[in-house]
Order: C-alpha cells, then structure tokens, then sequence
C-alpha cells in the first residue's frame, strides 16, 4: 500500500492557442456569414475573459454571453469596440442609458420591446420558432430604431435535420418584410456545422471553437479542431483487494479476481459527474476503468499493475475527451465542462498566447476596432 504526498488535487490547463486556432477554422467554415462566440457560464468552464481574448485573437466578429453580469466583466477585458450580446432573459431595470454602447441585450417578449424601444441601447428581437422557451410569437409591427438584430434559437439543431429546416423557414416567414436592416441569426453550433443555409447574416458558436463537438455530430468533423482543455491529477493511493471484496459506498463494485485499486483525489465536489463510473482514465498513461460510486471527493480506478502514488492521472487530455466521456455517461458534453468550473478545482493553469495574457490586452482591443 502506497500513499503519496499531496500536491494540488487536480489542475485544468486551458489551450488558448488552440482556442484561437479553432475560431480561424470556424469563422473560415462560416464565412461570408459573421461569427460571434459564445463564451457564457465561463466559456462552459474554460474561463470567459481569456477565452474572450483567444477568440477575438481568432477573428470572432462578437461575443454572446448569459447575464449582463458576465457581459459586464467580459467588457472591461475586451473594450468597447466589440459587440457583447446577452442572450438571457433578465429583468428590465438592469437595462438604461447608462449601459456601455456595445452591449445588446436580447427581447424576449413584446413588453421588453417596448421598454427598451425607450431608451437608446441597441437590441435584439428573439422570435420562438419551435424551442417554446423564450421569444416572441409573431415580429412587432413597428420596429425600433434601436432594434439591430432579430434570432432564434433551433430546438433540434443537428439532432433532426428535417425539423431544423422547418424551424428556419418559420423564423424567415416571420422576419420577412420586417426590418431588412435587421442581423438574422440562428443557427448555434450543432446546426452550423450540418447546415449551411442556418448561417444566414451570423452564426452563435461556442463549443466548436473549444474543439468540443455536439452530440450526434458528423463524423468525422469537417473542421480540423482541438480540444483546448487538459485535465489531470495523480494517484494518492493504492491498495490490493481480494476477489470478491467490494469497493465504494453501497459496495457497487466486486472484484472478480485479485486485483490493484488506485485512488484520485478527484470527485464530484470537483467537478467529476457521478455518471461516469465505468468510463476510463490514463494512469501512468495507461487505460484504467474508473469503478464504484464517484465519491465528493475522490474516485477509485482499477489498475492493470501496480503503480506508485503520484503517478500521474489524465481524466481529460488527447484521445480521452469531454465527448468520450459524455458518451460513456449519457450527459452533455458542455455539463461535464461547466461542472468543472463550478466546482474546487484547484491549480488551475492555462497555456496564455500573447492574446489571451494582460500584455495582449491593447492588441486585441485594436483587433475588435478594427472590425
């Protein structure tokens, strides 16, 4: 039995290079349409701001967020010359004059039209074509002149194609002879990728340009990407049991033969979903199952031999992505990722170009005006 000293539990390393890489790619697949990046809940857990920076280092024309929190702290990394859409719903006293000119929250019902008709922050107009969550029925009769942009949001993207066209056909009934000056965009990034009539004037990317791929995506992908995130820890402990001794709470796991258990100090506190027992890791780069209930704090693997504690564990990194593990645990690939920023991981370190760094702040300032 061995046990390691501590270092720190785990660490996420965030590609920004692969990041801006990714966004070249995307913005060249779309193009002549623009490409704003969708960068809320963290950039799904790689961090907004220098996310914000890799993309905008990659060529993205905008950037989407949830809350005019997130839209705000984006802003004062990014300067006022590159437009910062809210695509949630929020309450109408966040919105006044006083907001920084460049960003545009989304209406999602007529009384916000109207309040924001009065004032002179630029808006957009999200219509429900099929998704029954936020947007207007039908477009307003008189548009505003501070209305600059009208959407939808799929509900089956990529998942069904002939449904997909149908929602588009809808949404480009309903715009028809509303607004020509208005920004049309619909397709996220499932339906950009299998789509191209979804590009219309813009497209809403944010997993691709993070090298992550929607469920039921073509295969292989017509974009070379990477996968900007790392994800690794160490083993603190191993121990041999017998066949027939059980491992975890509830026993759920019985050795069928002697074997050796590691231990990673990695759990659902740090993010790990407890839907991924039976996927697999790398322990001293080699596979090894993970077993048992995940525990808050820790998870327990089956080793093909011995190995020493501290060995080093990938959880997440090449050939074992968010997608393998997704796959394995019947969840998003984007919950794994934004499970992780919301939990203790600790360490968290990220390969900074000279975009994504504060030294690369007034570049990419001087890239957005620019566009």
């Amino acid at each position: 039995m061995t046990t390691s000293r501590m270092r720190a539990r785990s660490q996420v390393v965030v590609d920004c290079d692969a990041i801006s890489a990714n966004t070249v790619a995307v913005k060249e697949f779309v193009k002549p349409a623009r490409m704003m990046a969708v960068i809320k809940a963290q950039a799904y857990g790689h961090g907004a701001v220098e996310t914000a920076r890799a993309v905008i280092a990659g060529g993205a024309d905008g950037l989407c967020v949830a809350t005019p929190a997130e839209a705000a702290e984006v802003a004062k990394h990014v300067g006022p010359a590159i437009r910062i859409v809210v695509l949630g719903s929020t309450a109408l006293d966040s919105w006044d004059d006083s907001v920084s000119k460049n960003i545009e929250p989304v209406a999602h019902a007529e009384r916000e039209v109207r309040a924001l008709a009065r004032t002179t922050i630029r808006f957009h107009i999200e219509l429900n074509t099929g998704l029954n969550r936020w947007g207007l029925a039908l477009m307003p009769d008189d548009i505003p002149d501070n209305a600059i942009g009208v959407m939808t949001h799929f509900a089956y993207g990529h998942l069904d194609a002939q449904r997909t066209r149908t929602e588009l056909a809808r949404f480009l009934a309903l715009i028809d002879g509303h607004g020509d000056h208005l920004l049309r965009h619909a397709a996220s990034s499932g339906a950009l990728l299998t789509d191209s009539s979804t590009h219309l004037d813009a497209v809403r990317c944010g997993q691709l340009l993070l090298g992550m791929t929607p469920p039921v995506a073509p295969v292989p992908s017509p974009l070379p990407l990477t996968p900007a995130l790392r994800w690794t820890s160490q083993v603190a402990h191993t121990h041999r049991i017998r066949r027939g001794e059980r491992v975890g709470y509830g026993g759920r796991f019985v050795a069928a033969e002697d074997v050796w258990i590691g231990v990673v100090p990695v759990g659902y506190a740090d993010g790990l979903s407890t839907k991924l027992t039976g996927s697999s890791v790398l322990v001293a780069g080699r596979p090894a199952k993970i077993i048992g209930l995940v525990s808050m704090d820790s998870f327990s693997v089956v080793l093909s031999e011995p190995v020493p504690a501290g060995a080093d564990v990938v959880i997440v990194g090449g050939e074992l992505t968010l997608e393998s593990h997704a796959r394995h645990g019947g969840v998003g690939n984007v919950e794994l990722a934004v499970g992780i920023a919301q939990a203790r991981v600790r360490g968290r370190l990220r390969h900074l170009n000279s975009f994504a760094s504060e030294p690369g702040v007034d570049r990419v300032r001087q890239l957005a005006a620019k566009r």
